[in-house]
């Protein structure tokens, strides 16, 4: 997946407009300092305007302890005309390096103390991309992420649906229950591998959708390890031949051209050899143990079609008044189906809506907006996924069978639980 750059240089402390305080100098030298530091005070307010008005207000706010305010001014700063590239920019790099005016350094702080965490997780990926690693700010920034990142590990997963298939003379019995793994990870334990920004941010919100709107159980695994990743996977071996499991992947990918291999790359990879990387066999061999009727793997990763050897896209869906039995006789047929974000190439970890990666916000839009009761996968993918983004990045989705998993004829289907 691919990364944005971090911003240059910003100074090591958190959040100060003013300058430091320095030793005692002649009164000329002083009255020159403070003549300086107006003129500085001076360009900030003219070369950001709002941006840095707003900001220093909500500073202010802050130190106040009036979290409301706070909040209010440090997004009104980041809506301001001039905020999101000219405030960063050249023309006034004096205030990003010498004051450190970061509105996202501040709403992950807030965010962190409201215990909201899927904002924590939105906003510490923003400033860590104008933050180096020596800058104080930065491990602030690093641990409100991760109380984010264990918080969000714990979601409740007690609130299971179970639907009942009926009408359809070739049903087999019901679906029994509808799981969902999801992994992500944005930070490696080598320093060697770039770091991402929307993995976790995009894990959480598939989190969210599969077990607030289609009533999942969902384990959401944040920076899994290999051995952590492979259990996890190991526990599904469990399930019932009629329940339907989603395994949703981002984070890194890799590709051996000349083994023709596939991999994904858990937080302790290192990017010297492969040594420590999950080879795609190894996830298909997992999934051919898993008794469940449906499995979805949905890979959101560089070279993430390198889990199938057959590139092209499924049956298009069924339309019209044939789409209802197309969509029982679907639910009824086994299915092991992958839905990448790509084929042969790498992916981008930006571009989609709300800090998502294009692919992550394709996907969530659809599953957002499917208005019907019911459908599959194969229908979500072409209504939703393939076109957007294959329009917006340089990268083209796929769905496919997985070649090695007894795929089956069938496909997986999402439903809606009914209205109470």
């Amino acid at each position: 997946m691919q990364i944005s750059r971090h911003d240059e240089g910003t100074r090591p402390h958190l959040s100060s407009h003013a300058s430091a305080s320095r030793e005692r100098k002649p009164w000329r030298r002083f009255s020159l300092g403070c003549a300086g530091c107006l003129v500085a005070a001076s360009v900030l307010l003219v070369a950001q305007g709002q941006f840095a008005k707003n900001y220093i207000v909500g500073e202010t706010a802050y130190k106040d302890g009036d979290l409301n305010t706070a909040e209010e001014m440090f997004l009104a700063s980041l809506r301001s005309q001039d905020a999101p590239k000219s405030a960063r920019g050249a023309n006034v790099r004096l205030v990003s390096r010498q004051f450190g005016f970061y509105p996202e350094v501040f709403l992950t702080l807030i965010y962190q103390k409201e215990q909201r965490y899927s904002d924590v997780l939105s906003y510490a990926a923003r400033a860590r991309k104008y933050l180096k690693g020596s800058d104080p700010r930065y491990e602030l920034v690093v641990k409100a992420e991760d109380e984010a990142t264990r918080a969000l590990s714990n979601l409740p997963s007690d609130r299971m649906v179970t639907w009942l298939r009926s009408g359809s003379s070739d049903s087999k019995e019901p679906v029994e229950g509808m799981f969902a793994l999801i992994i992500a990870i944005n930070r490696y334990d080598d320093s060697a591998l770039p770091q991402l920004s929307t993995a976790i941010a995009d894990g959480v919100a598939i989190t969210t959708v599969l077990h607030d709107k289609y009533g999942f159980e969902t384990t959401f695994l944040p920076g899994a390890s290999r051995s952590e990743l492979l259990s996890a996977l190991d526990k599904y071996q469990s399930l019932s031949e009629t329940s339907s499991l989603l395994i949703y992947y981002a984070g890194h990918g890799d590709y051996d051209r000349t083994a023709d291999t596939g991999y994904w790359l858990p937080r302790d990879a290192r990017k010297a050899g492969r040594t420590d990387y999950i080879q795609a066999t190894e996830i298909t061999n997992r999934i051919r143990a898993i008794p469940a009727r449906h499995i979805l793997l949905i890979s959101d990763s560089c070279y993430a079609g390198r889990f199938t050897r057959t590139p092209g896209d499924a049956s298009p869906p069924y339309t019209g008044e044939d789409r209802e039995i197309f969509v029982r006789r679907e639910a009824a047929a086994r299915s092991r189906n992958l839905m990448a974000s790509g084929f042969d190439e790498p992916v981008s970890d930006l571009g989609g809506e709300g800090d998502h990666s294009v692919f992550a916000a394709a996907l969530l839009r659809g599953l957002g907006s499917f208005a019907l009761p019911s459908f599959t996968a194969g229908e979500l993918f072409h209504k939703y996924v393939l076109v957007p983004v294959t329009a917006r990045a340089p990268q083209r989705p796929q769905y496919i069978p997985i070649q090695g998993a007894d795929p089956g004829p069938g496909d997986f289907v999402f439903y809606r639980p009914k209205p109470q």
